[in-house]
């Protein structure tokens, strides 16, 4: 036990000088050196080149820095995984490129290429512009097979209606002709009088006219003249009579 109040100040230490310093060098394989506070110009740590650096300040009794002690150290490993990193990335970046240009490749040959022959055939109307794409077991071949099966129905189709417009058109004429003919069509019906003498016919208007005339006007028939037997031989008699000959026979 104390038996007198302390007096004084006791102060422990360490002295950082050169030899010290050496020593921490040899003990952290670093460069240890110590700098004033007013001099505090210590380059950083640089991991690219496997340099790393280490500060500590060295205060007095306040807290105020008196001095900075820095320890660089230079790892060549490191400087070395550095390298093989950037050569990694180089790598991964050229090999990711490489990738970018096979996809981009395989998308042209097995997706941009199809869809072009199929929007052509589409805009053209023309299957036979994807008839080399209709033996793919893909997505795209099946399509081009539905693709010609529509263009071979529309054209059936298109036939169909064609046909149809000619029979219609054919039947309009037939009809057109039909009613051509009604329209020319005369009929006669009802009791006509008749000269039980002449056989002249009176019209509506109360004329006499020929029957023949009367069914020229009333009907679509012409006449031709000419004489059955009995009247030819009839008018030969007549006439042999006239000229005091002996009757036809």
């Amino acid at each position: 036990m104390r038996e007198t109040p302390a007096q004084g100040y006791f102060l422990v230490g360490r002295f950082w000088n050169q030899e010290h310093l050496d020593e921490l060098s040899g003990l952290t394989e670093s460069i240890v050196k110590i700098k004033p506070a007013v001099q505090r110009n210590i380059s950083e740590s640089d991991q690219r080149e496997g340099v790393i650096t280490i500060t500590r300040a060295l205060t007095d009794c306040t807290g105020a820095p008196l001095a900075y002690v820095y320890s660089k150290s230079d790892y060549n490993v490191l400087k070395e995984f550095n390298r093989l990193s950037n050569q990694q990335f180089f790598f991964f970046i050229l090999f990711s490129l490489l990738m970018f240009l096979l996809i981009i490749s395989l998308f042209i040959f097995w997706v941009s290429k199809p869809l072009t022959l199929i929007f052509k055939s589409l805009y053209s109307e023309d299957p036979e512009i994807i008839g080399t794409l209709q033996g793919d077991r893909t997505e795209f071949g099946n399509l081009a097979v539905l693709i010609t099966k529509f263009f071979e129905n529309k054209k059936r189709m298109m036939e169909d209606i064609v046909e149809r417009e000619r029979m219609e058109e054919e039947r309009k004429k037939l009809i057109k002709k039909l009613q051509s003919a009604l329209t020319n069509v005369k009929t006669l019906s009802g009791l006509l009088p008749i000269c039980a003498s002449c056989k002249k016919i009176r019209d509506d208007k109360g004329y006499w006219t020929q029957i023949e005339a009367y069914l020229h006007d009333h009907s679509d028939a012409d006449f031709t003249h000419s004489l059955c037997p009995e009247c030819a031989k009839k008018s030969l008699d007549e006439l042999y009579k006239l000229k005091n000959k002996r009757p036809f026979k």
